[in-house]
Order: structure tokens, then sequence, then C-alpha cells
């Protein structure tokens, strides 16, 4: 209904039409509707972000307990990051269509999420060699 207003019923009866020919064109027929559309894959690239986004700050919990190296935190928590990116960021796309732009995107988004914890350590912590420089060092090599 939406997007026969978006779009008009003539674009509408064609697009129809055309994915009717598609499937019917298959020896397997089609199980989801053809086609990808554009909020559908932001939608995904959005889930994709979010799961690198769980795993990457996962992997940043110190040890403790039980758990005694970080790689177990990213495996306790891999069903909400798995379910993210597998399920609702990477499913559609492959179900949908076979291009392979989106899922690249999203895997980049994924890794991009995933790194941005520990890049963001290092901007709020600075460099390495700058520890121990603060303000009260700066005063006491002034007296």
């Amino acid at each position: 209904m939406f997007y026969v207003r978006e779009q008009g019923d003539s674009v509408a009866l064609q697009s129809a039409m055309s994915a009717l020919v598609d499937c019917l064109g298959r020896e397997e027929g089609c199980k989801v509707v053809p086609g990808l559309p554009q909020e559908q894959y932001v939608a995904t690239l959005a889930c994709s972000i979010a799961g690198g986004l769980v795993a990457g700050f996962v992997s940043k919990i110190e040890p403790q307990g039980l758990v005694q190296r970080r790689w177990v935190w990213l495996l306790l928590f891999s069903p909400l990051w798995g379910s993210l990116f597998i399920n609702f960021g990477l499913g559609p796309i492959v179900s949908r269509t076979d291009d392979l732009a989106p899922i690249a995107g999203n895997v980049l988004g994924f890794l991009a999420a995933a790194a941005a914890p520990w890049f963001l350590q290092r901007l709020w912590d600075g460099e390495p060699g700058d520890r121990g420089r603060g303000s009260v060092q700066g005063t006491r090599d002034g007296l």
C-alpha cells in the first residue's frame, strides 16, 4: 500500500510483474520476495553495527571469576552479537539477493564497530608513552 502510494500504480504493477516473472523463471521458484529495498538494507546494516559494538565492548571486559581470558566473554555473549550480525544483519540479504556488495558492507560495518571500542580507548587514554606525564610531574620539574 505504501509502495503504491509512493511509486504510483504503474511502477508498482511493473515491479510486481517483474518479481513474478523472476520467480517463475527459476527452477526452484522463490521462497522470499526478491530484491532488497533500501530501508531493509539500512535496518540490516544497523543490526550488523549493533552486533559489532556488542562484540567489541564485550571483548574489553576484564577477566574475573570463572572467566580467565577475554575471548571467553566474547563466546559467552556470542548468542547476542551473533544473532544481531548473522540472523538480522546477513540473513535477510543472503535470502533476498545474490549481490555481494550489501554483504561486504555489513561485514565491514560489523568489523569497524567491533574495532571501535579499542580505538576509543586509545583516544581516551592517550598514547602509551604519555602516561605519568601529568601536570603534577610538570610542576615538580619546574621547582
